[in-house]
């Protein structure tokens, strides 16, 4: 069984997430969007990057 961790996410974001999961435990509904933005990113010649916490920076890779 793999190792449980807990991630603390605001009210908002729990909103967001219930409004759209539809059947998905909470849990599958995150990961299915993480999956989901990295095929995507992987299939797009070009990478963004992140943005800097706090500075407003983007860091552009690719």
């Amino acid at each position: 069984m793999p190792e449980k961790k807990m991630l603390i996410v605001g009210d908002e974001l729990i909103k967001k997430i219930d409004e759209n999961r539809g059947e998905l435990s909470r849990s599958d509904f995150i990961n299915f969007l993480i999956d989901s933005q990295l095929k995507e990113s992987m299939s797009s010649p070009i990478s963004t990057g992140a943005s800097l916490s706090g500075t407003g920076s983007v860091i552009y890779s690719g």
